[in-house]
């Protein structure tokens, strides 16, 4: 056989893996930069809920305090939500405002009650519109049990989120477009 009909050959054969393998390697960088992301989130969102519950164990409220505005009526919990809104910026969400949201009288008196305060920004998770953040702290009995704070952040994939539909209409999803960050239920007893 002819050298040159040879050399050809190999140099398509080269050609054809270079076009396999190529995409597969930038997925794959893609992917691992996904995931020291998403990591980096789940760390920030346990370090944001436990400074929050360090900021909230230095104060003290008294039953004297009126139950009123609950952004400023605890002192201790507008100094957690200080530091939430404060560090939410990592996220990349600068201009996240929250409201407070009743949990119910069952959920102790104002001022030593369970505070939760939902982010205005909304976000579509499982087919549900939530909060993209929702800060919680629990402040019923903080002597006792100490002051106890959960961060929620719903946080959306940059690069991969991947779902197939079926011809029966039915989708099956993957890895979804946006995961539930969620901090581990941060204790901290009070010291004054």
């Amino acid at each position: 056989m002819n050298k040159n009909v040879l050399n050809k050959g190999r140099r398509s054969q080269n050609l054809v893996e270079v076009v396999l393998i190529v995409p597969l390697l930038i997925i794959l960088l893609l992917a691992i930069m996904e995931y020291a992301v998403f990591q980096r989130n789940v760390a920030t969102v346990q370090d944001i809920a436990l400074e929050a519950a360090v900021a909230a164990s230095k104060y003290y409220v008294n039953e004297s305090a009126v139950a009123g505005d609950p952004f400023t009526e605890n002192t201790a919990v507008s100094h957690a939500l200080q530091i939430v809104q404060k560090r939410i910026s990592v996220f990349g969400l600068p201009d996240i405002t929250f409201v407070h949201a009743s949990s119910g009288s069952g959920f102790g008196k104002r001022p030593f009650a369970l505070y939760k305060f939902n982010s205005t920004k909304q976000i579509s998770y499982r087919g549900k519109n939530e909060p993209v953040i929702i800060f919680t702290l629990d402040y019923r009995d903080p002597v006792r049990n100490g002051v106890s704070t959960q961060l929620i952040f719903h946080y959306r994939l940059a690069l991969f989120g991947f779902k197939m539909g079926l011809p029966s209409g039915r989708t099956i999803v993957f890895i979804p477009d946006v995961i539930q960050l969620s901090s581990t239920q941060t204790k901290q007893y009070v010291h004054y």
